[in-house]
């Protein structure tokens, strides 16, 4: 009973109830290596469903669809002998560095 009075006490005058010790806790930032490290990336994205986007890029079906024609980027699809229907996978690297390929020197027509 006594324990409960002094919980009751503590918190009455404002008072943790356990000491915290905070004091050896030092917040230290990541060095460039550790935060690129922190940025996972997939080796490869399902191709979106109609009418949704490809999450990591943004690009819609059709521009997937342009970029893997034209050869640059790679795609895989796994379909079990026999089956109709099958699921077509991205490869991010590939899908990364089309994207890059674009660059800033390029503009659109009629900009």
């Amino acid at each position: 009973m006594s324990s409960l009075l002094d919980f009751l006490d503590s918190v009455a005058v404002n008072k943790p109830a356990i000491a915290l010790d905070t004091s050896d806790k030092k917040v230290v930032p990541p060095s460039n290596a550790a935060a690129s490290a922190l940025q996972i990336s997939p080796a490869f994205t399902r191709f979106p469903r109609p009418g949704q986007r490809e999450p990591f890029s943004g690009l819609c079906r059709s521009q997937l669809f342009a970029l893997i024609k034209s050869g640059r980027v790679k795609s895989h699809s796994l379909k079990t002998p026999g089956a109709t229907r099958g699921v077509r996978l991205i490869d991010c690297a590939s899908l990364r560095a089309a994207i890059e390929s674009f660059g800033d020197g390029q503009q659109r027509g009629g900009e």
